[in-house]
């Protein structure tokens, strides 16, 4: 059941010292352009293909044109031979480290954006 769920993210408990600090981070205008610019670019790549999100990319086309940087398959390749992710989550986290890389404006997803996408799959096993 949980290789159905494409992020799982534990998230803590903020307390109130926490919560007054002003420390925020980016505002909400500020994340919202960013994602914006991400779901454009995602919408620009696949204009020919009749898809506009990283969520409709087929499975076969992950794996033969819309693959991560070489590096970033391998390790992708290594985790599916240890039995630390299955294909369905192969496939899951390929996906999100392409939404991560059209957040971070890469042609492409990079190890970053795959250790990003396979952490939030869940924990990676050293």
């Amino acid at each position: 059941m949980m290789d159905r769920i494409d992020l799982r993210v534990q998230v803590e408990p903020v307390g109130r010292i926490d919560m007054a600090r002003n420390e925020l981070g980016e505002s909400s205008q500020v994340i919202r352009a960013r994602v914006i610019r991400a779901r454009e670019i995602a919408a620009d790549r696949f204009s020919s293909m009749g898809w506009s999100l990283n969520s409709q990319i087929p499975a076969r086309a992950l794996r033969t044109v819309f693959q991560p940087e070489k590096a970033a398959m391998n390790f992708l390749h290594d985790e599916l031979d240890k039995e630390a992710i299955t294909a369905r989550g192969l496939h899951k986290i390929i996906r999100t480290a392409w939404s991560f890389a059209d957040l971070h404006e890469n042609k492409t997803p990079t190890m970053d954006d795959v250790l990003a996408a396979h952490t939030m799959r869940g924990k990676i096993q050293a």
